[in-house]
């Protein structure tokens, strides 16, 4: 199979191996704070409300991140 995403994902399913994390470095790291610290910032300055309380923020933050790793950790189990 040839041709982007969707070819890697069907070439992943039917391996069932795990794809291989991207490298990361310090500068996604620095890049990320640094746009929170600026929409922060934004909300500040607009005097506008958080659309969630940090809590709720931060559960939902830890649902995406269950959710984005749901599937390798069935597809680990199941094989």
């Amino acid at each position: 199979m040839t041709g982007g995403a969707p070819a890697r994902l069907l070439d992943w399913i039917h391996s069932r191996q795990p794809p291989e994390p991207p490298a990361e470095n310090s500068m996604s790291y620095l890049v990320s704070l640094a746009i929170g610290i600026a929409v922060g910032l934004a909300y500040h300055f607009l005097d506008f409300r958080s659309p969630a309380p940090p809590l709720v923020a931060l559960v939902g933050l830890l649902g995406m991140q269950i959710g984005e790793n749901a599937l390798p950790l069935l597809t680990r189990w199941l094989s």
